[in-house]
């Protein structure tokens, strides 16, 4: 009676063997993703500024006191490449300035950055964009230069 329970045992048993015994199929290679390195500077970054007269004033509040704009400036950092949406958020500094207002734009290949006080970016600022804190990200641009600011 053992014998036999065994056996219907190892018949109800589920049937497994090795893919290496099957005949080779020829499987399409494997893509592997885009690696995207975040630890790294963006590739052919270029930064440019855009003064931008508003059509309506707008109300902003910055360090707690309320004031109306109507010019700002917008800073736009270009790469070859999509720029990957990161836990860190992207900060672009001027000079003493750190610009943390953005948007993307472009497939992702553009970052806009506002400046709502535009006589805080100086002629001559050393300027970059970071990811946070995070000093590995950091794309150096050359020196701002209030001459090269487009008008719209």
């Amino acid at each position: 009676m053992r014998s036999r329970s065994l056996f219907i045992l190892l018949l109800a048993a589920p049937i497994t063997f090795s893919a290496s015994a099957l005949p080779q199929e020829k499987q399409p290679p494997e893509k592997k993703p885009p690696v995207t390195y975040l630890h790294q500077p963006l590739k052919d970054a270029k930064l440019e500024a855009q003064r931008i007269h508003l059509k309506k004033p707008v109300e902003i509040i910055e360090e707690g006191v309320k004031r109306t704009v109507s010019v700002v400036l917008e800073f736009r950092v270009t790469s070859s490449q999509a720029i990957p949406v990161r836990a860190l958020d992207p900060v672009l500094v001027v000079g003493e300035v750190s610009i943390r207002e953005y948007r993307y734009e472009n497939r992702d290949r553009s970052l806009v950055f506002t400046l709502y006080d535009p006589e805080k970016a100086k002629d001559g600022a050393a300027a970059y964009l970071q990811f946070g804190t995070d000093a590995s990200t950091r794309t150096e641009f050359e020196s701002f230069r209030s001459a090269a600011i487009k008008d719209d």
